[in-house]
């Protein structure tokens, strides 16, 4: 079941039942001619509002919320999904009061994806997501508030994508904060957040597959799981991982000592890194008299960096593959 923290939606004015006109302020739009037409009414600042309330405007299109799923108080945790949504009205009703029904049928103008998943080392699935996702150079990646064991962001460099994932530490995200306690900071222990954003309709049909509806019932009934699938989108498979980290190893050296790495570390491709066949096939292409020692031994320093690039690939792609599974069962 899908489940989603921030979401922008309009609910429609006929499922509106009535508003606190005292803590809103008004104001009347103009046509082209410069009349004034039905005002505006939006919800002034400052006064006391739900947790997790952000901006509410009515008008005779009906009433455009912005709210998270921290409006659930106690029951953050959950997400906003179609389960906990019936919670929300009743919170809703000392600002504005609406049919239950007519919240579900709100046209979607943004949504946040969310998964909660509890890795078997939080720290160590940040630090390997990261570093696998950075390689691919159709995202940007920076650190999550900077720190990178704290958490990773990808944002598509393609403006017109404007995909955006990211994963944190919930805990140290949420630890300080006067909210911490009231939305539960103690559910949160061992959780890396995953987050996506859905900023229109496009995101929306390739993430959530919808097509000609886009409403707050449609989001939560979707069986597609976005956070899934912009991940793997950004990550991939993992099958050229080695590939890529031996070319990064390449670049050591400069000239010379460069160019002999490369042919190094060739060879060892070509022999699986077998250290007989490498021997063999060195040994072979010298004459009797030489003594291919030297290059032996260079060869031998360049095997160790060989395996050792092995075994930290396999570990990254080990980490990588268990975010990937518990997103796709989340």
């Amino acid at each position: 079941m899908n489940s989603f923290d921030s979401v922008h939606l309009r609910v429609p004015i006929e499922g509106v039942l009535s508003f606190d006109t005292d803590r809103f302020g008004a104001k009347a739009e103009l046509d082209e001619g410069g009349n004034p037409l039905t005002p505006v009414y939006t919800l002034r600042q400052g006064g006391e509002k739900p947790l997790g309330l952000g901006q509410v405007k009515v008008s005779d299109k009906g009433a455009e919320l912005s709210f998270s799923a921290k409006i659930l108080g106690g029951r953050y945790i959950e997400g906003l999904n179609f389960e906990s949504v019936s919670r929300v009205v009743p919170v809703l009703r000392s600002i504005i009061e609406m049919e239950p029904e007519a919240l579900l049928d709100a046209d979607l103008f943004s949504i946040d994806s969310t998964n909660n998943i509890r890795p078997k080392d939080v720290r160590r699935a940040i630090l390997a997501v990261g570093q696998v996702g950075a390689m691919n150079g159709k995202y940007r990646f920076s650190d999550y508030g900077g720190q990178g064991q704290q958490g990773f962001v990808f944002q598509a460099r393609a403006k017109t994508k404007d995909e955006r994932l990211i994963g944190y530490d919930k805990v140290r995200e949420m630890a300080g904060k006067k909210t911490a306690l009231p939305l539960g900071i103690e559910n949160f222990a061992g959780v890396l957040r995953i987050e996506s954003n859905l900023r229109h309709r496009e995101q929306m049909r390739e993430f959530l597959g919808l097509q000609e509806s886009y409403t707050f019932r449609d989001a939560l009934e979707s069986d597609r799981k976005p956070n899934a699938l912009l991940f793997d989108k950004i990550i991939g498979g993992g099958s050229s991982l080695l590939a890529d980290l031996n070319m990064i190893h390449r670049t050591e050296g400069v000239g010379v000592k460069h160019i002999k790495n490369i042919g190094y570390d060739r060879v060892i491709e070509l022999h699986g890194g077998n250290w007989r066949a490498i021997e063999k096939y060195i040994r072979l292409h010298y004459s009797a008299t030489s003594n291919p020692s030297r290059v032996l031994g260079e060869m031998k320093k360049r095997l160790a960096l060989y395996h050792a690039r092995q075994s930290e690939a396999e570990a990254l792609l080990d980490e990588v593959a268990e975010v990937r599974e518990l997103l796709k069962v989340a």
